[in-house]
């Protein structure tokens, strides 16, 4: 009897968590998903893919596995990328509720019932739903970097038995996420360490090659892609070189703060509520847990049978589990901090970037509980914890209003029924468009959005030399040409040009035709 219970149990409390996060976010998201820039840029490579553009459309600023799967789930509906992203993310955010219970009850130890209600809170955490409710390819590699770790957790414990299988599934599964986001490349790099430690064969070469294999090939896809691809309107413009910019100690600090935000839920919308220096100290001191985590993890670097005595209790195997995640967080974050210090100076520290760590960061200061002797002080810190990540319903009430009555960003109502928007529009979307701002209309048309030549280079803030060319060559190729900032050098040229007219301006932008052009159809007389 209690046995069919608890099977019971073990099925209805996971299915109901799943459909109520689903149930959240495809309600929520009437409008659609948010939009941001880079969001437009996936939508349109999918819109591609099924309109019979092949990748032109796919920037190799991204990877081609998101754009690739919001294609997949639209084009049951018509070829509807924006439905086909609800249900997507509606999805994910349902089987990262059950990913975050399992590694907690195979990471920290918890009973299922804990480990539920802990996974189901965290799932509603504004980390998570910041980039659950864009159109960004962060869920689909969060999605892959648990389902890494709870491989590495099997690889960990049937250390004898299809070592091979597994250790090809974490290649997999590195392939996934550094073909969904570059920075991907660290769930290859902890997949390395973790199989040359556990290999058993005393032949440093076997273990090399064993271990190599988990990055070489995921890095020759990701360099296949980089090197063989170009999309259209793929330039200097938006090439990343090496560079070395100054070093900006204040994202370093605003990185400590948004880290330290990470346990209290809901902060971001009471600003100072949480002091700057406390929200400081606690990141610090969340630096400091992911550090010591590590110290565990050495002990798969002993001997074989050394190493087997350390992996004989689940206790043990559970520290060195949450050492394995510490690991993979410093990977990560110095990889962010390199592109950040010498390639691109846009990337921040911030809850977009970081989400990715958010779970594996949780997993270490909660898995501490469970090794604690005192029972009542143990049930005093899980109450406490379900008490502090209950506190993120104020976030989450005002994000689910926000999504419902308006939608977010590129995708809200204030910015989509702007007037200059609705005048860009007005012309067919076979035109060729250049623009300041290319995401904001590149989804009304058929053709890319191009943007236009700027003097100062996006991807490096290096003065574009092309500048002057890059002009004389838009003029020749531009139909239709949207300015949204007055301040634009080209609002001039445009004005002194023979072939442009301005028929429209508004404090939202500027939109010259060009004169050449049959307005009707869009096409060059």
């Amino acid at each position: 009897m209690l046995r069919n219970i608890q099977s019971r149990f073990s099925f209805i409390v996971p299915l109901s968590g799943s459909i109520a996060l689903f149930a959240m976010l495809f309600t929520a998201t009437r409008y659609g998903l948010g939009l941001s820039p880079d969001s437009t840029a996936y939508v349109k490579a999918a819109d591609g893919l099924l309109k019979g553009y092949g990748w032109a459309f796919a920037s190799v600023q991204w990877p081609p596995l998101y754009s690739l799967v919001l294609a997949i789930f639209g084009f049951p509906f018509g070829g509807n990328v924006f439905f086909g992203a609800r249900l997507l993310h509606a999805l994910l955010i349902a089987i990262n509720f059950i990913l975050i219970a399992r590694l907690l009850m195979q990471y920290a130890t918890f009973r299922p019932l804990v480990s539920y209600v802990l996974a189901f809170l965290i799932s509603l955490h504004e980390v998570l739903l910041w980039v659950d409710f864009y159109v960004w390819s962060e869920p689909l590699l969060i999605i892959f970097v648990l389902l890494d770790l709870l491989l590495i957790r099997v690889l960990l414990v049937k250390q004898s038995s299809k070592i091979d299988v597994i250790e090809l599934g974490l290649i997999g599964l590195a392939i996934m996420a550094v073909m969904t986001r570059y920075i991907g490349i660290n769930v290859a790099l902890i997949n390395m360490v973790v199989v040359f430690a556990l290999t058993k064969s005393s032949n440093i070469w076997i273990k090399l090659i064993r271990s190599g294999c988990q990055v070489v090939v995921p890095a020759i896809l990701m360099m296949l892609w980089l090197s063989g691809h170009q999309a259209i309107d793929d330039n200097s413009a938006i090439v990343r070189t090496l560079q070395y910019p100054e070093i900006n100690t204040a994202k370093f600090v605003i990185g400590l703060e948004n880290f330290g935000r990470w346990l209290y839920p809901s902060s971001s919308k009471f600003p100072g509520l949480i002091p700057d220096g406390l929200l400081m100290a606690t990141g610090l001191a969340l630096l400091l847990a992911i550090l010591l985590s590590v110290a565990p993890f050495v002990r798969l670097l002993l001997p074989n049978s050394l190493k087997e005595q350390c992996l004989n209790t689940r206790s043990n195997r559970s520290k060195i589990l949450r050492g394995c995640a510490g690991v993979f967080i410093i990977f990560y974050l110095s990889f962010l901090a390199f592109i950040m210090c010498c390639y691109d100076k846009k990337v921040f520290f911030d809850n977009r970037f970081l989400s990715p760590i958010f779970i594996p960061t949780l997993l270490i200061v909660l898995g501490s509980i469970p090794s604690l002797s005192w029972k009542w002080l143990k049930n005093s810190l899980i109450f406490l914890s379900i008490i502090i990540l209950s506190c993120t319903y104020f976030y989450l009430r005002a994000w689910l209003l926000i999504n419902y009555f308006d939608g977010v960003e590129i995708n809200s109502r204030s910015n989509i029924n702007k007037a200059v928007y609705a005048k860009t529009k007005a012309y067919p979307p076979t035109c060729q468009v250049y623009a300041d701002e290319p995401w904001n209309i590149v989804l009304y048309f058929d053709t890319k959005v191009r943007w236009l030549p700027r003097q100062i280079l996006f991807g490096t803030g290096f003065v574009n030399s092309a500048y002057e060319s890059e002009v004389q060559a838009m003029k020749g190729d531009a139909q239709i040409v949207l300015i949204e900032k007055r301040d634009d050098p080209l609002v001039a040229t445009l004005d002194s040009s023979l072939d442009f007219e301005r028929v429209y301006e508004g404090v939202d932008g500027l939109v010259w035709v060009n004169r050449t052009i049959d307005q009707s159809v869009c096409i060059k007389k």
